[in-house]
């Protein structure tokens, strides 16, 4: 299997918004915070949807920053905190070019997506994925997903430039498959 990550269409996003609240819900954030959120981007000149969490990099930029060791990525290739670890600085929240961590306000420390390792070893997806009403966000191996789709991934201008190599896939349907 290849790298696990998101895969993302942003010509079927219809900005319903189901992904952050489902990932809000089952991680029980307080009022005001998100670990992905759903934003009005400009991408090909039109305004479209993108759902933004953190994208799993495999050279992290917040787990090379952090002074405290709290950032790491497991196994899986998932990035995860330690909250016993943290302490709140703030260098994960700076260093990340997709606003991916953000510190609680109540607890003081980094938070952000781990892609639900509890879903994941029941055999579901993470809880954004499966709310997905069209299917726009899928998760899995990223080329294989790609490979299946048909389609060709695409830059998106409203994103850096590769930075931290993140397990993310963004496609657009609206545009011509490969092949076509």
């Amino acid at each position: 299997m290849g790298r696990l990550g998101f895969f993302f269409d942003i010509g079927a996003c219809i900005g319903c918004k189901a992904c952050q609240t489902a990932c809000k819900d089952k991680n029980r954030l307080e009022v005001g915070l998100f670990y992905r959120r759903v934003a009005v981007v400009r991408q090909g000149g039109e305004e479209r949807f993108y759902s933004g969490a953190c994208n799993h990099c495999a050279a992290p930029p917040c787990v090379e920053r952090c002074p405290a060791g709290a950032a790491v990525v497991g196994d899986d290739g998932a990035v995860r905190r330690d909250s016993g670890r943290c302490i709140g600085c703030g260098a994960c929240e700076w260093n990340c070019p997709y606003g991916a961590s953000v510190l609680g306000p109540s607890t003081g420390v980094s938070q952000k997506c781990d892609l639900c390792p509890d879903r994941r070893q029941a055999g579901r997806g993470p809880a954004c994925v499966e709310a997905c009403p069209t299917r726009c966000l899928r998760f899995g191996d990223v080329e294989a997903l790609l490979a299946a789709s048909g389609l060709v991934a695409v830059r998106p201008d409203f994103l850096p430039e590769s930075a931290g190599q993140p397990a993310l896939v963004v496609v657009d349907s609206r545009m011509t498959r490969s092949g076509s």
